[in-house]
């Protein structure tokens, strides 16, 4: 049986608000952390329910913010490494992984928050706050809020000798006063970067080259969609938003990682607004991890749960052998 290997990850973003009509916000402003203390818990017992029902090792890795914006606020930008600290110790001890999440955001002259997009500034950034994740731990893997990449952001996270990123979202592209992006052109599977456009394969795949593991997409339609979009795989989505193409994805690949905020599990959060797409149910998470593992099966694989230190050394041995 062909071997499928899942890697579930969860970004430690702050609160959205609560009487929002949009997920999305211009103002990048942190509100509060009540939907990570409440839903850190609900996504680590929801998971040990599903290891003990099918008696599988299901590891979580947590992209934990370290960054400008939360020194702002918190006075230090590892605040939430040391308020978190007995949470990410019960996660190492159970095979999972604590990795680097960082938003590159700026304070403007009117109080509100935005993308920070002078190369200069977000070289500082980038340096100055992995220098205080790297006192916790050296990362494997960084993340970068919102999707943002660029090639001299590669090129700085390669030079830091960080292993991986993780921040694509192959096939989407957004650029408006919210968000910019571009992953349009990116592979839904892992690669190594080409440093000249980090949405391309390198020629030759080097070791030294940085690996981009993707959050991968999958085509999915809610009640507000035209048409079919990608999207990452989000295990808070409603489940009959994903299940139609998990079988497809499964067939056809052999990696997945999910991508979910620990909020979109809580349903004080939910309203009539922001729910056509997220379930904010902790029973709908638990129905789409399920289902990953039930489309392993359908399509004859072996469901393999894996921290994103593992995958990283599974692909980085996989791409080997196909060298030699």
């Amino acid at each position: 049986m062909k071997k499928f290997y899942i890697c579930l990850t969860f970004d430690t973003d702050p609160d959205i608000v609560l009487s929002s009509k949009d997920i999305d916000s211009r103002d990048k402003k942190i509100v509060g952390w009540n939907g990570l203390a409440k839903g850190k818990e609900i996504i680590f017992n929801k998971i040990k329910l599903v290891e003990k029902k099918y008696k599988i090792k299901i590891p979580q890795t947590w992209f934990v913010r370290v960054d400008s914006q939360i020194k702002y606020y918190h006075g230090k930008s590892d605040w939430l490494l040391s308020k978190y600290s007995k949470f990410w110790r019960k996660i190492t001890k159970n095979h999972g992984g604590i990795e680097w999440h960082i938003h590159l955001n700026k304070l403007n002259k009117n109080n509100s928050w935005s993308n920070e997009n002078k190369p200069a500034v977000v070289k500082r950034m980038l340096i100055e706050n992995y220098r205080v994740f790297r006192s916790y731990k050296i990362p494997n893997c960084i993340r970068i809020g919102e999707a943002v990449m660029t090639n001299n952001i590669a090129k700085i996270i390669k030079n830091l000798k960080i292993k991986a990123d993780s921040s694509s979202l192959p096939g989407r592209k957004r650029r408006d006063k919210t968000k910019f992006f571009d992953w349009s052109k990116s592979s839904n599977e892992p690669y190594y970067m080409n440093i000249k456009n980090y949405q391309n394969k390198a020629i030759i795949n080097k070791k030294s080259n940085l690996l981009e593991i993707p959050m991968n997409t999958i085509l999915s339609k809610c009640q507000y969609d035209k048409k079919p979009i990608k999207r990452y795989y989000n295990l808070s989505f409603y489940k009959k938003i994903l299940t139609k193409e998990l079988n497809n994805y499964t067939k056809s690949k052999n990696y997945l990682v999910t991508m979910t905020h620990p909020y979109e599990v809580v349903k004080i959060f939910k309203n009539k607004y922001n729910s056509k797409l997220i379930s904010f149910s902790e029973k709908e998470f638990e129905k789409n991890l399920e289902q990953i593992i039930l489309s392993c099966y359908i399509n004859k694989k072996f469901p393999i749960f894996v921290n994103m230190e593992n995958l990283i050394k599974i692909i980085k041995l996989s791409h080997d052998k196909k060298k030699n």
